[in-house]
């Protein structure tokens, strides 16, 4: 009797080993494709929690002054784009565009390719079109609607493949202001003054909240600003528009550390006039990140000194993943859209005050 219970025990164990073996193979395969192709990040330090209080010479120094490249005319596609977006994938570069409503060019010279998507209230059609990057590698990016929410990838054909809809809500007020991605098939979003957390993998599955924007020193001020993600660093950033204030956050919002560089008051009696807001000095912009640094568009200027006045610059801050100011530089161009490859060599973006819309930033390393 002792010999089949013996070749039991052993059958078991051995398809435990298998098993196991199996396993170990499987989450070596998730590792490696969640992983960059050219390396694997190291871990940071912990942030350092709390709030600062900076001053823009002593945490950058002097300014680094940049001019940029103007690319004229690069085939027989003129266009102007409104509220444009751009994402940077291997040798494309996509942007959304008000009445595109997707436009893919060649990253390297900047040759049109093909419009994708079509405007409209119809099915797979857009109103309030925007684009973000893709943290999956079978998706150059992804494309989402303001309003619906629904999200779309891209492949590599430059074909769009329906996802999910973050939410259902037919309240017009329910309007997505900032979008990222959180890992393969995550996506962080803002709603109001709330970031929410979603996964693509689920049709309509409402998001959890992350981290309300809301701060006592604000006021009034309406939760108008830029959001970035990193998820291989475990990091996400948040810059307000009125305000001089950034938050650095790990995915979770768990640690956060506040950059208050407060330069300016918010005018509360804007908020109840036709483009008031314009009267207001418009902070930051944009955040870029990139594998090991965060960039951060800066205007440092009312919307009406830039258009009435053609002042036509503005600043582009590093920072490291943990909030510690690197450099700052100034170009002699303004534009409330761009894009930075992911080994910060190179920034591009588009200027509303030209025919040809693209210019080019060489970042020094």
């Amino acid at each position: 009797m002792k010999k089949p219970y013996l070749f039991f025990v052993l059958l078991t164990t051995l398809a435990a080993c298998n098993n196991k073996k199996a396993a170990q193979a499987e989450a070596a395969d998730t590792v490696a494709i969640a992983q960059p192709a050219t390396e694997i990040l190291a871990a940071l330090p912990p942030l350092e929690v709390g709030e600062v209080s900076l001053d823009d010479e002593e945490a950058f120094g002097p300014d680094i002054e940049l001019t940029g490249t103007h690319i004229v005319e690069p085939d027989t596609f003129v266009f102007k784009p409104q509220s444009p977006q751009m994402v940077l994938k291997d040798t494309l570069l996509l942007m959304s565009s008000y009445h595109a409503p997707f436009y893919a060019f060649q990253a390297s010279n900047f040759t049109y390719i093909k419009t994708i998507g079509r405007m409209g209230n119809g099915p797979d059609e857009f109103t309030s079109p925007r684009l973000f990057a893709s943290d999956d590698p079978q998706y150059v990016c992804y494309l989402t609607d303001s309003y619906l929410a629904k999200v779309y990838g891209v492949d590599k054909d430059l074909n769009m493949i329906y996802l999910s809809r973050l939410f259902d809500n037919g309240d017009i007020g329910t309007y997505l202001t900032n979008i990222c991605p959180s890992g393969r098939d995550t996506v962080t979003y803002q709603l109001k003054s709330t970031l929410y957390r979603a996964a693509l993998s689920n049709d309509t599955t409402p998001g959890r909240k992350i981290h309300s924007l809301q701060m006592k020193s604000l006021g009034k001020m309406p939760f108008i600003g830029a959001l970035g993600t990193n998820a291989e660093r475990n990091r996400m950033v948040y810059a307000y528009k009125y305000a001089k204030i950034i938050k650095f956050m790990d995915l979770e919002a768990r640690q956060v550390r506040i950059l208050n560089f407060e330069k300016s008051d918010f005018d509360e009696g804007t908020l109840h006039k036709t483009d008031g807001l314009d009267a207001n000095m418009t902070h930051y912009m944009q955040v870029l990140p990139t594998h090991d640094y965060v960039f951060l568009t800066y205007s440092g200027q009312t919307p009406y000194e830039v258009g009435k006045d053609k002042k036509y610059f503005m600043w582009v801050e590093q920072y490291d993943w943990n909030g510690r100011p690197i450099r700052r530089f100034r170009l002699n161009d303004f534009s409330i859209n761009a894009v930075i490859d992911q080994d910060a060599s190179r920034l591009i973006l588009t200027a509303y005050y030209y025919d040809d819309p693209f210019m080019v930033y060489s970042l020094p390393k």
